[in-house]
């Protein structure tokens, strides 16, 4: 498979991983009582401290390299902005390695690990996580499942792709 094709691939990939972990996440929401709608879309924080991880990357982008400020009212379209950006980037990772080596059965977990640990690297690094070891097995074990879906599912729709 040539770099252009995997990459391409990886990114389709990548997208429905996202889609995949974000439908996974809805439903896990619904399960504890919110409305699809409460899941879906993140409400208005008061301060972007408040807003979702995937906002105050956002922000920081937007406030730190375009030298811009931003209303905390497009926190909610932040947060899916940056979420799926990044999850459809990674694919794109996922796909040049996977497209030039072969993706053998247990890649997408290994993979959806990856990018689960990278988080829990990059994030308390920028000051929007503590360290892991703040946080409880349960709350850890519950992300690191939303990324193993999304790594699963990125590595089939990757085997599926490069087939058709």
């Amino acid at each position: 498979m040539s770099p252009v094709r995997a990459l391409a691939t990886g990114l389709a990939a990548g997208a429905m991983g996202t889609g995949a972990m974000t439908a996974y996440q809805t439903i896990t929401s619904m399960r504890k009582g919110r409305s699809l709608h409460d899941a879906l879309v993140p409400q208005v924080p008061d301060s972007w401290e408040e807003a979702p991880a995937p906002a105050q990357v956002g922000y920081r982008v937007v406030h730190g390299v375009f030298e811009r400020d931003a209303s905390t009212r497009l926190a909610p379209a932040m947060t899916n902005l940056v979420h799926w950006a990044y999850g459809t980037g990674w694919g794109g990772l996922y796909g040049l390695v996977a497209g030039g080596r072969g993706a053998g059965p247990g890649s997408g977990a290994s993979f959806g690990t990856a990018v689960w640990s990278s988080g829990y690297a990059v994030l308390p690094a920028m000051g929007i996580y503590d360290p892991p070891w703040k946080y409880s097995a349960k709350s850890l074990a519950k992300d690191w499942s939303y990324h193993l879906v999304y790594g699963v599912a990125t590595g089939v729709a990757f085997r599926l792709l490069d087939r058709g």
